[in-house]
Parts: structure tokens; C-alpha cells; sequence
């Protein structure tokens, strides 16, 4: 565990992590991008678990390690992308800022809690793969994207729910496939494109959705389906969340 208490530690040549299977912690450091630009600021590689608590990464952070779980608590995170495309994460209370893209996974389990997303790439997964545990977005306000919103292509199940999505430069919510995707409690406006847009046999169960876009709002070729359907996290893996 890296812990610099009420110091100040600042690594500015990037930071790769290969190798480990033991659980990684790193508290409280600002990780810079690597000199050149050559690769994301955090790196994660490896088999092993990773938990970044109270630190700021500029420059990108990416998870690649098969099957690791990894926790972002209380982080702020500009610049780069945010690509995690294994393992299970968790994004909880962190502010997201001006990255390229916030999810775009095929493999694994990714869920956002109470953050905010501001002047991001397309949330979600954009691909026709279908990944091995979808996403969930809890509580968030998503911002001025410069894409969609959000991004539903493949065919996990997916959750969104007490989440507002405002100003995005395309669709707030765009929903393409065969996957199942839970709407609860979702709001906004000003998106250039439409508000929850679902298309081409994608399942949708829509509770209160409330978002608006130029365009207005659809839900086109939609098949109810009930939340029992759905994943749960593993209340073991993260306790704060149990199962709805």
C-alpha cells in the first residue's frame, strides 16, 4: 500500500502495474501521464486487485488485468480515457473530467456510483460483443459529453437509474441491440440529439425517464423486461452496495 498521510507525492512519469496478484492500494497520490504521452497515466495489468483512494490521475487509466477487481473511491480522474476492459470496477464519488471515453467495455463488470461526469466520451460500451457483466450507473450526473451520453451496443444487462444527463453534443441515452437495459428514475435535458433513444430489439424495462433532446424522446422497438433479470454486485465485494 502506497500512503502518503498528509504528505505529498506526485509520480509524473506514469505508472504500470504487471505482474502483481496480491491486492495493490494507493492513497493519496497524483499520477501524472507518462513522459511523451506514451500510454495512460495508471496502467493496470495485472491479475491482481487495485484500489486508488483520494488520488489524482491526469492522464488516462486503464484496466486491463483479467478478472481483477479494482475500486476508484473519491478520485479525480482528466484528461486521457477511461478504458477498463476486464475484471470488475467501481467507480464511487469521483469526478471524471474531459476523458476521450469513460467506459467502453467487452469483458467484465463496471459500475459508477454517485459521480459526475463532465465533458466525457460516451459512457457504456459502444461494441456488438457482448460483455461478461454489463454496467451500472447509480446517482451520477453526466454532463456536456461529447458524444452520447451513454452508449448500450452489446447484449449484457445494463442498469441506469437516479441519474441525470444533461447537454450532450449526441443522444443522452442511446440504446442499440439485443441487450436488457433498466431505466429508473433517469432525467435531463438539452442533449443535441435525442433523449433515451433504444432501437433494434434492445429490451428495456423504463421507469420515470424524463430526458430530453432535440429530437425529443423514444423508445423505439422496446421489450419490457423485469429487473429480476438483472445482475447483482457481489455484496461481499462491495458491501456499501447490496443487492436491490
Amino acid at each position: 500500500t502506497l500512503n502518503v498521510g498528509n504528505g505529498a507525492l506526485f509520480v509524473t512519469a506514469g505508472m504500470m502495474l504487471t505482474g502483481q496478484t496480491a491486492t495493490v492500494g494507493i492513497v493519496g497520490v497524483n499520477i501524472r501521464a507518462n513522459v511523451g504521452g506514451a500510454g495512460p497515466a495508471v496502467d493496470h495489468a495485472a491479475p491482481g486487485a487495485l484500489s486508488l483512494l483520494n488520488c489524482e490521475v491526469s492522464g488516462g487509466l486503464q484496466i486491463r488485468g483479467s478478472g481483477a477487481v479494482v475500486t476508484v473511491d473519491a478520485c479525480y480522474l482528466t484528461g486521457g480515457s477511461f478504458a477498463p476492459n476486464a475484471g470488475t470496477v467501481a467507480v464511487r464519488q469521483c469526478l471524471l473530467n474531459a476523458m476521450t471515453a469513460s467506459f467502453h467495455a467487452v469483458n467484465g463488470q463496471y459500475d459508477l456510483f454517485s459521480c459526475r461526469v463532465q465533458g466525457c466520451g460516451p459512457m457504456g460500451h459502444g461494441g456488438t460483443s457482448t460483455p461478461h457483466g454489463g454496467f451500472r450507473v447509480d446517482n451520477c450526473w453526466i454532463a456536456n459529453g461529447t458524444g452520447n451520453g451513454i452508449t448500450y451496443g452489446g447484449g449484457a444487462r445494463s442498469r441506469i437509474q437516479n441519474t441525470r444527463i444533461d447537454a450532450c453534443a449526441g443522444d443522452a441515452i442511446s440504446a442499440d441491440g439485443c441487450g436488457n437495459l433498466s431505466l429508473g428514475t433517469v432525467t435531463g435535458t438539452g442533449s443535441a440529439g435525442y433523449g433515451a433513444r433504444v432501437k433494434n430489439g434492445a429490451q428495456v424495462h423504463p421507469t420515470a425517464v424524463t430526458v430530453a433532446g432535440a429530437s425529443g424522446e423514444v423508445l423505439l422497438g422496446a421489450t419490457p423486461y423485469t429487473w429480476s433479470q438483472a445482475p447483482q454486485v457481489d455484496a461481499a465485494t462491495f458491501s456499501r452496495f447490496g443487492a436491490s
